[in-house]
């Protein structure tokens, strides 16, 4: 219930901050373009609202902690970005995440998984901030390239094929159109040392399942 809250006033405030956030800076931060940061925070908190009516229904503990992960991380991106419009709906983000928390979820003792999906989460959402305020060919681009990073840390321990595309989705096309700056090609180098490993080790794991699963066949059918 306070995630679905903090998402609403959230969608309010980024509305605001898109409408008449050049008009009251000292609310929004005092940002050179409230305008796009708005709109970003619309779409992030109407992500963490569809999230918030499914988290009764996700059961395993990798699906909830990849949406409790990601309410977090915009719960804690937009204190640096909306401004004072961000102090009531980030506070109830963050608190509703922390009382989700269970043993269901398991947050207390993260596995690496759960840790490179924190840290994927957070670089898509530099990629989606870094985009909000430039032009339209970097936006388009790094806002679709922020959404699959996270998609990436969402689907990293379910599919490896899918999460190997959103890995590259969400990385070469913006190094490719914002050439010029540093932090791009840090996105793609980090995000790259993270998910790679990850990815082999999972291929590995399997492989090395697979030789027993057969062998097991074998003997049971003989």
């Amino acid at each position: 219930m306070l995630i679905a809250a903090g998402a609403v006033l959230g969608i309010a405030a980024g509305v605001t901050a898109a409408t008449v956030g050049s008009r009251i800076p000292e609310w929004t931060g005092a940002k050179a373009d409230p305008t796009a940061l708005g709109r970003l925070t619309v779409v992030l908190c109407a992500l963490a609202l569809a999230l918030a009516v499914r988290l009764p229904h996700l059961r395993t503990r990798d699906q909830r902690q990849g949406a409790l992960v990601f309410v977090v991380v915009v719960g804690l991106l937009f204190f640096t970005t909306v401004g004072r419009l961000w102090w009531v709906p980030g506070p109830l983000l963050l608190l509703g995440a922390a009382l989700e928390v269970s043993p269901r979820t398991d947050l207390s003792v993260p596995n690496r998984t759960g840790f490179v999906q924190v840290l994927i989460a957070v670089l898509g959402s530099v990629e989606l901030v870094m985009a909000a305020s430039a032009s339209v060919a970097i936006m388009v681009t790094g806002v679709v390239g922020g959404v699959a990073l996270i998609a990436c840390g969402w689907l990293l321990a379910r599919s490896t094929v899918v999460a190997a595309a959103l890995l590259v989705v969400g990385t070469v096309p913006f190094v490719l159109v914002a050439w010029s700056a540093i932090v791009p090609v840090l996105v793609l180098v980090l995000a790259s040392g993270l998910v790679v490993p990850e990815l082999a080790s999972r291929r590995h794991a399997r492989a090395d399942s697979n030789p027993r699963a057969d062998h097991a066949t074998a003997r049971s059918a003989s």
